[in-house]
């Protein structure tokens, strides 16, 4: 068997066209003259008991392999049989690999060891390391030297963290490395070379107790992850683990670990990271446990069943505004649109948690969606200024894109009452659970009438029953008349593209309402059948939309003269807030406590609630003495300045105080609605009392805000 450098002299002269000189080969290996004198000898020796033609050698030319292409294969191919065959790589490649080997040591490397194990010369590694540096310090690392230790990667853990991940992604993408390294624990084998690394970092890493992890979480937070946010948890706990192993825990602040604790992801994580402890032989700190749980917060989800109410409020207002913003710059009443409003709150919240904790969001199908919504992308991208200054970062283009798919659904939702909806059948391999959540899914942005929920041998059956417009599946079905879509159990935004798709060309027939027909046609003289078609249709359609707002007050409900109260004299924000408060006390809606917990928000937070010039919309958690839900509202006789660098000074405050997490939501619309708009705020500035403001306001007609 060929020693490593013979192996390495040898591929390098499979792939030379020409002669290569004995100085370049030696300069190539970084060793003597003489040296590869010797390597070459033995390569000869090879090549003989395999009966290959020996080396071709010119005094003072070089030397190089047989021109022949049958002879370089069969080198290649007794290479790789006698298990010394190493691929050559690029210089990408190398980049890559250095990086997962400097990220998995603990200690320093010599930069002749990397270059051992790649292949390569001490120049060539020298070169390599440029890029390798420069790629660390994009992910605020570095690449330290210490003469005669070598290099080692220093920096924040959580830098540190976020670079392995962007590793795997970069290198290998997290879906295949986990498919790979899945394998890799079930069989033992040894994966291609470009794997190897990332085999060293979990080579004990259990990736099926880490998932389990995961599963618990979501059952305690009845809410499940996306496929792509359940993959990246994985990976990153799995690195979490690896890091805890080597004695590097992760720090937070004292200020961050507060906001976390308070979250109700965080007591459940904690409760649950027992399993891990005992699996991996670690401890995990609360200062872990509040790491886990920025990423938890901040994965995309199904549902909207994880619930913090420190920051439910400030979440209702964000959503409102932006709906209300979008509905004016498009010219469309989406306000009544519960299912775009419930899809906002389930998008916004994770987006919210990845800008406040710095985390990666996957822009795989950005490109597809912008081209596929250009125009309502750029209207959408140009109205979340709010929620980006609340969050204190910028949305990336691909978050962004996300939201705008909810509000093209609301778009394509606004049809004539008569609309019939298109029968939808679900089908599920993995149980009723996942088809429940896939078709809620289904639900929340597309207008579909859910027919069932099966598994694959039950589909014959149903379509032999039932009426069927589309099958929605998770498993690929043959032999079936009806169309059908696959999808993913948690419908990813590419699923969500296929199926607007198919649902434009879905033809719907009369079958909805034929057996309701029928049987009126049992028990009565039908007299004009296709007027009663027309009329049924209506009534259900428009009775739907009533009821879903029924049991929610009107704007002009809550904000009435007693909670109105004009040219107010106020020092300060904090005293505009204090005058918009007592109104809300006087009329027995809050306790005193309130007050000052709406002042505590603007101080911990910013004053992110001035969010239309001159305007500030104060409020804090419905357990800080909510009695009753009610909104008040002061104009202040001076403005004042709560420190927002646009919207400043502010003239009107309104103070909101929720008893839950619906009922507010009607009236907060209309009132996101009216304060964005110019004309209606500045006949609010002219009014002389607050009579006048009330019937201003019982009179407005939100739809045209």
């Amino acid at each position: 068997m060929l020693k490593e450098r013979c192996t390495q002299l040898l591929l390098h002269l499979i792939k030379a066209d020409d002669m290569t000189t004995i100085a370049a080969l030696a300069e190539l290996l970084n060793v003597s003259k003489r040296t590869i004198r010797y390597d070459l000898d033995a390569v000869d020796d090879f090549l003989k008991s395999h009966g290959l033609p020996v080396l071709l050698r010119k005094q003072h030319g070089g030397v190089m392999l047989s021109q022949n292409a049958s002879c370089r294969s069969q080198t290649l191919e007794f290479l790789h049989t006698a298990n010394v065959y190493h691929y050559p790589f690029s210089s990408k490649e190398r980049e890559i690999l250095v990086i997962g080997q400097l990220m998995h040591n603990r200690d320093y490397t010599t930069i002749d060891d990397l270059a051992a194990r790649l292949w390569v010369s001490r120049n060539t590694m020298i070169k390599d390391l440029q890029e390798v540096k420069a790629w660390y310090q994009r992910n605020g690392l570095e690449l330290r030297s210490m003469p005669k230790y070598g290099i080692k990667v220093i920096g924040n853990e959580r830098n540190f963290r976020r670079a392995a991940i962007c590793f795997i992604k970069e290198g290998i993408g997290l879906e295949k490395a986990l498919e790979i390294l899945q394998k890799l624990s079930k069989t033992g084998q040894t994966g291609p070379s470009m794997y190897e690394f990332c085999q060293e970092w979990f080579y004990d890493v259990n990736f099926a107790t880490i998932q389990a992890f995961i599963r618990v979480v979501e059952k305690e937070l009845h809410t499940m992850f996306s496929d792509s946010a359940f993959i990246g948890l994985t990976f990153t706990i799995a690195i979490a683990v690896r890091r805890m192993q080597m004695g590097r825990d992760l720090v937070l602040t004292a200020e961050e670990l507060h906001v976390l604790q308070n979250t109700a992801a965080f007591h459940v994580i904690r409760e649950v990271t027992g399993q891990l402890e005992d699996y991996f032989n670690i401890t995990v700190t609360l200062d872990e446990v509040g790491y886990l749980t920025e990423h938890i917060l901040g994965s995309s989800v199904l549902s909207s069943a994880v619930h913090d109410s420190n920051n439910r409020m400030e979440l209702d207002m964000l959503v409102c505004n932006l709906i209300a913003e979008v509905s004016r710059s498009l010219k469309q009443d989406l306000l009544a649109d519960r299912q775009l409003y419930r899809g906002l709150m389930n998008e916004l919240r994770p987006c919210i948690y990845r800008l406040k904790y710095g985390l990666v969001f996957d822009q795989s199908q950005l490109e597809e969606l912008q081209g596929k919504y250009q125009q309502l992308f750029m209207v959408v991208r140009n109205h979340l200024k709010p929620v980006e200054s609340y969050a204190g970062g910028k949305l990336t283009d691909a978050e962004a894109a996300h939201l705008t798919l909810h509000f093209s659904a609301a778009l394509e939702r606004i049809a004539p009452a008569d609309k019939i909806l298109p029968n939808v059948l679900v089908v599920c391999a993995a149980g009723l659970g996942t088809a429940s959540l896939l078709a809620a899914k289904l639900q929340s942005i597309f207008d579909v009438h859910i027919v069932d929920m099966v598994a694959c041998h039950q589909v014959g059956r149903i379509l032999a029953e039932k009426h069927i417009d589309l099958i929605v599946s998770t498993v690929e079905l043959k032999d079936i008349i009806v169309p059908a879509v696959t999808v993913s159990p948690l419908l990813p935004p590419q699923d969500v593209v296929v199926l607007k798709d198919y649902l434009d060309i879905v033809k719907v027939p009369k079958a909805l309402l034929d057996k309701t027909l029928d049987i009126v046609g049992r028990h009565c003289v039908i007299r004009n059948y296709d007027q009663l078609y027309a009329d049924l249709s209506k009534h259900f359609y428009s009775e739907e939309a009533v009821l879903s707002y029924s049991s929610q007050p009107a704007l002009s409900d809550l904000l009435t003269g007693d909670r109105i109260e004009l040219d107010v004299e106020a020092a300060d924000w904090k005293e505009a807030i204090r005058a918009a408060g007592q109104l809300l006390l006087k009329t027995g809606c809050v306790e005193d406590a309130y007050i000052q917990a709406m002042i505590t928000v603007v101080t911990e937070l910013g004053p992110y609630i001035v969010l239309w010039p001159g305007i500030a919309l104060p409020h804090a958690g419905t357990e800080s003495g909510v009695r009753q839900l009610g909104i008040s509202l002061v104009r202040l006789k001076h403005p004042v300045c709560f420190g927002h660098p646009e919207n400043d000074p502010v003239r009107m405050v309104i103070a909101l105080a929720a008893v839950d997490s619906s009922s507010h939501v009607m009236a907060l619309l209309e009132l996101t609605s009216m304060l964005g708009n110019t004309e209606a705020v500045r006949i609010l500035l002219s009014l002389q009392n607050s009579r006048q403001v009330e019937e201003f306001i019982r009179k407005m007609d939100f739809s045209e805000c």
